[in-house]
């Protein structure tokens, strides 16, 4: 395993150094040493182990502080997700607490809402320890990483700890009773109902004026397999918004972990009172002559950005222009509409209504850019936690899956450093976005089945008309 070892720490480096975001929070120096640290780890064992080979590379990423990196097994050291036994629970992570807060087999029921304590008698302060130090995250986002091993909990166990068919599990009840207790895992598939979709909800409060645009992805491919349209969607709820002369508007990104920046752009349109920049600008590191690009979905190094966008190089890097989401004005009337991208005029169903934008730590990516933009928007009040991704500057714009030839681990390098395009002084483009009203959920709320922050949108409203 060492001399495969050497040969993917070559082409992981190699890749590693093409990263767009190298320098967003870090110094060459401090990179410098972490990727002399790593190739000395490896060089000087006689052997070393795959998942000891991994987890090495998996720290040199979280290194970077960017949550758009990623590094997988892979299809050689994957297991059947099928043939893996979960916990059957859904969980929310409150401070350093975690919550079964949804159960999915009748014999756990009387857990809903307990306090987990400990599976297998590991605490879960040692479990949240070890999973957010594996977790890439922007600028090392505390919130977003609960939010993010909220979702992927029980996996993360089996991943890092075990795979089991049956759990212990001890918990503090809601009526503060410590119990320990046998669990029957189940299947992954059973787990794969994502409580998510549809991707597109809307609702009508017409007694309190208000209508409710929920928008949990920008994943288009996630839209067109769960059978939406995404422009015929949402041009028709913005049709009904006229139709009922909604005056207040929320759009709710709260489980909204990105996508296509085209597509949260093209809501945008809706909501602006002219004309507008979204993404100011990107660089990239890559031009095409890199050697580790064999190794990609692009082994000619002939990326897309190279017809989508105008290129320029800036010293060591090319900045790019002029793309679908960077051209520098971006029509308030005209979008890109359907599969074939015609130009619709969307004048008629236009909204210029007070908004509530919702959003929490994992509102990600072009979803944190959605709601950066809402921010030069009149009438407009935010609502939640802070992003998950850093508010103007951080790494998209595509992926290359490096695949490293004999671990076949793969490594998803994001293609660009995008620049969005923010007119806001108060907005510091390397941190979340802050809304104007903070929340936190409580524990009571979850019980009670409260929904935050639409209740603080609420009692604006209240406010409002006293």
């Amino acid at each position: 395993m060492r001399s495969e070892a050497l040969e993917d720490l070559e082409v992981f480096l190699d890749a590693y150094e093409h990263h767009p975001g190298r320098y967003l929070y870090r110094t060459r120096a401090a990179l410098d040493s972490i990727e002399l640290k790593l190739a000395e780890s490896i060089r000087q064992k006689d052997s070393i182990s795959y998942d000891e080979f991994y987890l090495s590379l998996l720290q040199t990423l979280i290194f970077l502080k960017d949550a758009h990196t990623d590094l997988s097994r892979g299809p050689r050291y994957s297991a059947n997700p099928n043939s893996t036994s979960l916990l059957p629970f859904r969980y929310k992570i409150i401070g350093d607490e975690v919550y079964i807060t949804d159960t999915l087999a009748e014999a756990t029921g009387d857990l809903l809402f307990s306090k987990i304590l400990a599976i297998d008698s590991i605490p879960v302060e040692t479990l949240l320890d070890y999973f957010f130090k594996y977790t890439t995250a922007d600028n090392d986002n505390e919130l977003y990483k609960r939010r993010f091993n909220e979702r992927i909990f029980g996996r993360n166990y089996n991943f890092f700890f075990e795979q089991k068919a049956e759990y212990l599990i001890t918990v503090c009840t809601l009526s503060g009773d410590t119990i320990e207790k046998n669990i029957q895992g189940i299947e992954n598939y059973k787990l794969k109902a994502d409580p998510l979709t549809p991707p597109l909800l809307t609702s009508f409060d017409l007694e309190n004026d208000l209508a409710i645009l929920t928008v949990n992805t920008f994943n288009y491919r996630r839209i067109v397999e769960a059978n939406f349209d995404f422009h015929e969607f949402i041009d028709t709820f913005f049709a009904k918004v006229r139709k009922y002369k909604i005056g207040n508007l929320v759009v709710d990104l709260r489980d909204n972990y990105g996508g296509s920046s085209v597509l949260a752009m093209s809501l945008y349109a809706y909501l602006a009172a002219d004309d507008f920049a979204w993404i100011d600008h990107s660089f990239t590191d890559l031009d095409g002559s890199e050697d580790f690009t064999m190794f990609t979905q692009h082994p000619n190094g002939d990326y897309p950005f190279f017809n989508s966008h105008d290129t320029i190089r800036v010293g060591s890097r090319l900045k790019l222009t002029n793309g679908p989401d960077s051209k520098e004005t971006i029509s308030a009337t005209e979008i890109p509409f359907g599969p074939k991208q015609k130009r619709k005029n969307i004048t008629k169903n236009k909204y210029y209504g007070d908004l509530y934008v919702l959003t929490s730590g994992i509102t990600f990516s072009a979803g944190s850019i959605f709601a950066a933009k809402c921010i030069d928007r009149e009438n407009t009040i935010l609502i939640g936690e802070p992003t998950g991704s850093a508010a103007g500057i951080f790494c998209a714009g595509g992926f290359l899956s490096v695949s490293l030839p004999n671990s076949e681990f793969r490594f998803n390098l994001p293609v660009m450093e995008r620049h969005v395009a923010i007119s806001s002084p108060d907005i510091d483009p390397y941190q979340p976005l802050n809304p104007n009203y903070l929340t936190s959920a409580t524990l009571s709320d979850l019980i009670d089945g409260i929904d935050t922050e639409l209740k603080v949108v609420y009692e604006l409203l209240q406010k409002e008309r006293n």
